[in-house]
């Protein structure tokens, strides 16, 4: 064997056994089980890659993840770098973990989603919320065949991009809670034919334009609430079928347009509690919803019975909400 050889070889050993390069790391632990005991990371070593099986958690300093930071990792399935003070991820940071579902890389400094970090993984649950997120690429979350929910709370987004999660069949959940949306546009949620939640609560969204929810057949849970809504037109909810829970509460709203609903079969429950300029919904409104929640709503103090619509019947399979 000559020289050459002996070094390629040298090479591929190093490069199967240290897949967590220890240049990644800056002091700190991890975990290769939920309750094992905390492993000090090695400052030279870093993490021995044959020791990680389905679990990991990392707390060390990490800045940047580049291009094979997490690579051949192939037992593994749930990866969590939480408050690790992570500002960018690059494309490719993530090869061959064809097991991994679940990360969740939250509490870290990230600003920017770019195209290629998560496309065509495995990953079903992904955790990006309590970041510094002010843009997310057009195809960051394009070609994702197994996710079903994503977590962006408290993050500085502040436009939607209707474009998003193409060729993205299993997804349900979107949590975009405390961000800076002031706008549902048309078709916003035309890629999720298979959502069930959505959560906008606590952003500045003003606006939900004409067929802004175009596309969605059944949904169970549909959060708006303390945004400021001053009105919402009459064609948003066009093409949806059924909701279970749509919560308006906590706007300015002062009127719910009489069609609103002319394309629903029922919605169970609709909140409009906290618009403290509301006029009492109209007939043909109530008349599409199973319980109406009108709370200081003047006009309708005094007819809250009329407010419980027992006629209305609606089937689906729904989640409890766990506002957070």
């Amino acid at each position: 064997m000559n020289a050459i050889s002996v070094l390629c070889v040298v090479v591929f050993v190093f490069e199967c056994c240290f897949a967590l390069d220890a240049s990644l790391f800056s002091g700190g632990w991890y975990q290769l089980q939920r309750k094992s005991p905390k492993t000090r990371i090695p400052k030279d070593d870093g993490i021995d890659s044959k020791n990680v099986s389905r679990y990991l958690r990392i707390s060390s300093i990490m800045s940047d993840l580049p291009h094979g930071s997490f690579k051949d990792l192939e037992q593994l399935e749930i990866l969590i770098m939480s408050l690790c003070g992570i500002q960018d991820i690059y494309p490719g940071a993530f090869q061959n973990v064809p097991r991994l579902s679940h990360l969740n890389i939250k509490e870290n400094g990230l600003k920017t989603i770019r195209k290629g970090v998560f496309n065509h993984l495995n990953i079903s649950l992904l955790f990006l919320n309590k970041n510094i997120i002010m843009y997310i690429e057009p195809e960051a979350f394009d070609n994702m065949p197994k996710l079903t929910m994503v977590k962006l709370n408290s993050n500085k987004i502040s436009s939607w991009d209707a474009n998003w999660f193409t060729n993205t069949p299993s997804f349900k959940t979107l949590y975009m809670r405390r961000n800076l949306l002031k706008e549902i546009p048309e078709n916003a949620f035309k890629n999720f034919k298979n959502t069930v939640e959505l959560y906008f609560s606590r952003n500045k969204i003003s606006k939900i334009s004409a067929g802004a929810f175009n596309g969605l057949k059944d949904v169970c849970h549909i959060y708006l609430d303390r945004n400021k809504l001053i009105n919402i037109d009459e064609s948003a909810f066009d093409g949806v079928r059924k909701i279970y829970t749509l919560s308006l509460s906590h706007n300015n709203l002062t009127e719910i347009p009489k069609n609103l609903f002319k394309s629903l079969q029922a919605v169970h429950v609709l909140k409009l509690t906290r618009n403290r300029r509301m006029k009492c919904p109209d007939v043909d409104v109530v008349k599409m919803v199973k319980s109406v929640a009108v709370g200081e709503v003047k006009q309708c103090v005094r007819n809250k019975t009329i407010f419980l619509n027992t006629n209305v019947k609606i089937k689906l399979s729904c989640p409890k909400t766990k506002p957070k």
